[in-house]
């Protein structure tokens, strides 16, 4: 696969086929809301983080990573991109291997990892648009780095990892994949951001 495929693919939006028939027909906007977690909701995630199915899906991902890195594979389900300046990886749900809710606990638990690193949360939102009879849903949450203040003249801020987006697509009430990118700064005020691989250690919790 080439570099501008993995790249559309992985941050690119879900997009069906469509007949040619219905090419210009119009996308509507169903809803636009701040993502608001319900009670139920909550209370099962704190089941999950206690679960051996979260150890499970973490375990999962780490080795998928190291296959990617030792031998350029990953199985079906993931697929990662690796340049200088935008790094992540798109899971694409498996209902033979996990369950839509465990795959939303896992979209959460990468959000609260990243705060507990000291990441801003500047948007978590949910688009429901509808177009040639197939409604999407995208849940969204993007994480900036800490500030940092009074720092000397000239030293460099951390950016870590960089921003961080994380995507959960649905369609038609189906799960369909989890996004996870991260854009560096290409800036003198920065230092450079860590590694891809620390962010994997990060979040799947591999130390």
């Amino acid at each position: 696969m080439s570099l501008w495929k993995q790249i559309k693919g992985l941050f690119a939006e879900n997009k069906q086929q469509q007949p040619e028939t219905n090419a210009n027909s119009e996308e509507k906007l169903i809803r636009h809301e701040p993502l608001d977690r319900k009670e139920n909701f909550l209370a099962y995630f704190q089941k999950w983080l206690a679960s051996n199915t979260k150890e499970q899906m973490l375990d999962w991902l780490y080795a998928q990573y190291q296959d990617h890195c030792c031998c350029g594979q990953a199985e079906a389900a993931i697929h990662f991109m690796i340049i200088p300046s935008v790094s992540g990886f798109v899971i694409h749900f498996d209902e033979a291997r996990w369950r839509p809710m465990d795959f939303e606990c896992l979209f959460d638990f990468f959000k609260q990892q990243f705060k507990q690193a000291g990441y801003r949360l500047q948007l978590a939102e949910l688009k429901v648009t509808e177009k040639d009879g197939l409604q999407e849903e995208i849940a969204r949450y993007y994480l900036k780095p800490p500030r940092e203040f009074g720092l000397a003249y000239g030293e460099q801020m951390d950016q870590i990892f960089g921003n961080i987006m994380l995507t959960l697509t649905k369609v038609n009430e189906q799960m369909i994949n989890l996004k996870l990118s991260a854009t560096s700064y290409n800036d003198h005020l920065y230092k450079a951001p860590k590694d891809f691989s620390a962010l994997m250690q990060d979040i799947c919790e591999a130390y």
